[in-house]
């Protein structure tokens, strides 16, 4: 017990448990650039060989405590956003694929095939980041779509035709098929994953687009059907 409200502690501040993950993955990022330099630009670089050790051995534990420091702060919204896992692996791959490109060509040997692979490093990184915000810019397209059929779509009645149990957010959800007629009277089947429990034959409520079903894009007719329990 105390006087004091736990969540208006500094360190229990997400603002703050945020900056210092940002400032853990910075550095990090640093150190591997630098240090991947240093290592790699022999008789070039100023640095004492200690810096390279350590530089090889701190981005790890801060990448991951940087990790650690995002969830906790993200514990109170929806979830973890993926990028913030993807983009500072990333971003680490890229600064020792930098590093090492750096240094070779500024070493005594210059470059050599042997390099290669962090050139391998460098494009993985830069793939990797556009691909996540790919990704994340179709999500929300489709959160959006999704909310939109929600809100204004048409309201029908489905059936249960198949039911799988799962977890999300460590809590009982279950992957639904529902079959329903639409206003055209053919039948139609969506899935989507509800809230609790539900069984096969039991009646979900379905909010649709008339010319959803003939869309192109897979992941364009999946969320243009939102289901949802009947209200008793």
């Amino acid at each position: 017990m105390s006087l004091v409200d736990p969540a208006s502690r500094w360190w229990n501040r997400d603002a703050n448990r945020r900056g210092a993950a940002y400032t853990c993955w910075t550095v990090a990022v640093l150190l591997a650039l630098v240090g991947m330099w240093s290592t790699m630009a022999a008789g070039v670089s100023p640095l004492p060989m200690w810096f390279g050790v350590a530089s090889a051995v701190l981005p790890i534990p801060l990448l991951l405590g940087g990790m650690f420091l995002i969830g906790f702060a993200s514990a109170h919204r929806d979830g973890l956003d993926p990028r913030y896992l993807v983009v500072p692996l990333a971003s680490y791959f890229i600064a020792n694929g930098t590093g090492a490109l750096l240094g070779g060509y500024q070493s005594e040997h210059g470059l050599e095939g042997g390099h290669a692979v962090f050139a391998v490093f460098l494009a993985g990184g830069i793939a990797a980041i556009a691909v996540s915000g790919l990704l994340r810019r179709h999500s929300r397209a489709r959160a959006s779509l999704r909310e939109l059929v929600g809100r204004s779509g048409v309201v029908t009645t489905g059936v249960v035709t198949r039911a799988r149990g799962s977890l999300l957010n460590h809590r009982p959800a279950t992957r639904v098929t529902v079959k329903f007629t639409d206003t055209r009277g053919r039948d139609r089947w969506a899935t989507d994953t509800i809230a609790g429990t539900v069984h096969t034959g039991e009646k979900l409520r379905v909010h649709y687009a008339p010319d959803a079903p003939d869309a192109t894009d897979a992941t364009d007719r999946k969320a243009t059907a939102v289901l949802s329990r009947r209200r008793r």
